[in-house]
């Protein structure tokens, strides 16, 4: 079972692998300029693995692109998956551990003196949240990833796009 949104897709474009490289490159951002770019991460030749590029703080999970460029004919075809950043997430998942664990001391230590009733409702309220949290910021993920496939849509010119799979694992 999968509990991240994940969306993989080909991209089908007329323009070779080297000026794919090139378009990619061009919307990165290295840390001694100080223009506006798109994106920022890893780039080689034939693959990359790039997360949007922000200044400042940003509210939610940060996309992570991993792609694959491949000659197609006279031109390229691009093999992207779009995930959230893992630390992000392991960061949240982290931090709702350590407060279950709280809460799990907390009960055993209320057992131990026969005041159950009262601390089970607070767990199955505590578990409801953190569904409830995770399912609202899934969703609100959702509008990054078809932003971000957009962009690359555009970026590539792309001529057809092919699905391959939503929310699936990357492989």
């Amino acid at each position: 079972m999968n509990l991240l949104p994940y969306e993989k897709f080909v991209i089908k474009t007329e323009m070779s692998s080297e000026s794919v490289y090139q378009k990619i490159k061009e919307s990165m951002t290295s840390s001694k300029e100080s223009e506006e770019k798109i994106f920022r991460g890893k780039l080689q030749k034939d693959q990359f693995k790039i997360t949007p590029y922000y200044f400042l703080f940003y509210n939610g999970y940060l996309p992570v692109l991993i792609g694959k460029i491949n000659r197609n004919g006279l031109g390229s075809k691009i093999l992207i998956t779009i995930r959230p950043d893992l630390i992000q997430v392991s960061s949240f998942m982290l931090i709702f551990s350590f407060l279950l664990a709280g809460f799990a001391f907390q009960l055993a230590e209320n057992i131990k003196y026969g005041k159950i009733f009262n601390e089970a409702e607070s767990l199955m309220m505590y578990l409801g949240f953190f569904i409830v949290f995770y399912i609202l910021s899934m969703i609100s993920y959702m509008p990054n990833i078809l932003k971000y496939k957009k962009l690359m849509q555009e970026a590539l010119e792309a001529e057809e796009t092919i699905q391959i799979g939503l929310f699936e694992k990357s492989s």
